[in-house]
């Protein structure tokens, strides 16, 4: 632990740096929502890694605020016209909303009396199902290929919380801490890949409803 925390006060910042010029190279852009996530991101796994019950409410913070970030670079393909919903998938949509939803909530809901700060981690906590369904509705209401990118970047997400609860109140073991820093790290690749082609998927095109 000792060394993945030493590592990690290098080697955040070296990653968050390369993914911002991968992102500003591409695009042209200096794209502030993203580096907000970078660094709020990165402030809340340095914080995890230090010690997440006695830093929950900086993590949890943190987090909001990552959440947030990305939602809000996010803002202009969030498009839920109802007549873009592929009906057919209804049933299939429900069920694995629900049962995702079940299972994180039951996960949360045992480890609840261990937390100290709750209000605030039931914030973001509430934040964390919010962005994973809007992550997974994106591509449900518009299906250019590039929004499929958004799937991988909410499932990652949801295998690092899931991970995150387990490795700090179930199970303390370090392959759960390596899988929960691997899909922080995927997560953030993918979400910077997605930003790349954020201008295209912009606009819903009739070929993709």
């Amino acid at each position: 632990m000792a060394l993945s925390l030493e590592a990690s006060f290098y080697l955040y910042p070296v990653f968050g740096v390369l993914m911002f010029l991968y992102v500003y190279k591409a695009t042209g852009q200096f794209h502030f929502p993203f580096l907000i996530t970078l660094v709020s991101g990165m402030i809340a796994e340095i914080f995890f890694l230090i010690d997440f019950e006695r830093y929950t409410y900086i993590v949890s913070i943190a987090m909001v605020f990552c959440f947030s970030s990305m939602l809000y670079a996010l803002r202009e393909v969030m498009h839920f016209q109802v007549k873009n919903f592929p009906k057919h998938l209804f049933v299939e949509v429900f069920l694995g909303v629900f049962s995702v939803t079940m299972f994180i909530s039951y996960l949360a809901y045992n480890i609840l009396p261990e937390i100290a700060d709750l209000p605030v981690f039931l914030v973001s906590f509430v934040s964390l199902l919010i962005f994973v369904s809007l992550l997974y509705a994106i591509p449900l209401f518009n299906k250019h290929p590039s929004n499929l990118l958004l799937t991988f970047v909410a499932t990652a997400v949801l295998v690092e919380s899931t991970f995150a609860f387990i490795y700090t109140y179930i199970l303390n073991i370090h392959f759960f801490l390596l899988i929960t820093l691997l899909c922080a790290g995927i997560a953030k690749v993918i979400f910077g890949m997605f930003l790349t082609r954020l201008e295209s998927t912009k606009k819903i095109d009739d070929d993709y409803i």
